[in-house]
C-alpha cells in the first residue's frame, strides 16, 4: 500500500474549512454539486452538445478567450443547426469555409490573429470535429473514454492512486496535440490542444477523474513545495489524485476547491449570488 504523504491533504481539507467559513458550507457544497458526473453527462447528452463543449475547452485561455469573447454563441447555434455528422461529411475546405461563415464579417477582424489561425488554418477546429464525430452518439463515447482509462473513475483508488493516476494524464496526452518530425497532416491530437486544456473537456463533461492543472493552482503547490520546477502539470494531475484517495472528493471537486481559493474566483462566485438575490 502506497504511504501517503499527508501535507497535500492537509493543505486540502485546510483550504475547504477556509473557503466554507468564507461563504458557508452549504454555498460551497451547490457550488461543487455542479461537478456531480451523472448530472453532467445528462447535459451533454448529444454528441452536438460534447462538440460545442470542446470548442469551448479548445479556446479557455485567458489570449484566447478575449479574442473570441462574445462571439461563441453563434458558433454554438450553427453546430446545433448542422449537426457534427453532417459537419464531418464535409471537406477540410468547406468545413473551413463554413466555419467562416458563422463569424460573419467578424472573420475579417479575427483572420490575421493568431489563435484564429491556429484554430481556422491550422486545424483546431477541424480535429475538434474529427475527434468527436468518430463515436456515433454520447455512450460510445463516455464508453470509449472509461475503457481506456481502464478504471471505474475515481471510486476505490485509496490503496493505489498513484498507479491509476498515470492512465488517465496518459488518455489525455493522447487527445492533446503533440509535437512530432512529420508533416502536419500526419501529426496526431487536436492541433492547439494541450493535455491541459484537454483535462478541462473531460472534467467539463462529467468524468469526474480529471481536474485541470491550472495556472493558478499550479503556482500554489510550487511554492509550498509540493511540486517542482519540471512536470508541473502531470505532477499537479497527480496531486489532485493524491488528495482524492485520502478526502473521498473526486479529483474533479478537489481541483475546484484548490482553484476556487487561488484564484480568487470564490469571492466573485459570492458576490455574483448575492446581486441575484436581492
Amino acid at each position: 500500500m502506497t504511504k501517503i504523504d499527508r501535507s497535500p491533504v492537509t493543505l486540502a481539507r485546510e483550504t475547504l474549512q477556509l473557503l466554507e467559513q468564507i461563504g458557508g458550507a452549504n454555498n460551497l457544497k451547490i457550488e461543487l454539486s455542479h461537478y456531480d458526473a451523472a448530472s453532467l453527462r445528462q447535459q451533454f447528452g448529444t454528441i452536438e452538445a460534447l462538440m460545442i463543449r470542446l470548442f469551448d475547452s479548445w479556446w479557455n485561455t485567458t489570449r484566447r478567450q478575449l479574442l473570441i469573447r462574445h462571439r461563441f454563441r453563434a458558433l454554438h447555434e450553427a453546430v446545433l443547426e448542422v449537426g457534427v455528422h453532417r459537419l464531418s461529411s464535409m471537406s477540410r475546405d468547406d468545413f473551413e469555409g463554413w466555419l467562416v461563415s458563422v463569424f460573419h464579417g467578424q472573420a475579417t477582424e479575427l483572420t490575421p490573429k493568431r489563435n484564429w489561425k491556429q484554430f481556422v488554418d491550422k486545424g483546431g477546429a477541424w480535429d475538434c470535429l474529427q475527434f468527436i464525430a468518430q463515436f456515433p452518439n454520447t455512450t460510445e463515447f463516455y464508453n470509449s473514454i472509461a475503457t481506456k482509462i481502464g478504471v471505474d473513475f475515481w471510486a476505490n483508488i485509496t490503496a493505489n492512486w498513484d498507479t491509476y493516476a498515470t492512465s488517465p494524464w496518459q488518455v489525455a496526452e493522447e487527445i492533446a496535440y503533440r509535437y512530432q518530425p512529420v508533416p502536419q497532416s500526419d501529426r496526431k491530437g487536436i492541433y492547439g490542444m494541450g493535455t491541459v486544456l484537454v483535462c478541462d473537456f473531460l472534467k467539463e463533461i462529467g468524468v469526474d477523474c480529471y481536474g485541470k492543472p491550472d495556472t493558478q493552482v499550479r503556482g500554489v503547490f510550487g511554492k509550498i513545495g509540493l511540486i517542482g520546477k519540471h512536470h508541473q502539470e502531470r505532477d499537479t494531475f497527480r496531486l489532485f489524485w493524491h488528495i482524492a484517495s485520502a478526502t473521498g472528493y473526486p479529483p474533479v471537486a478537489v481541483d475546484k476547491i484548490l482553484w476556487m481559493a487561488a484564484s480568487g474566483r470564490w469571492d466573485k462566485t459570492l458576490d455574483l449570488n448575492l446581486v441575484r438575490t436581492t
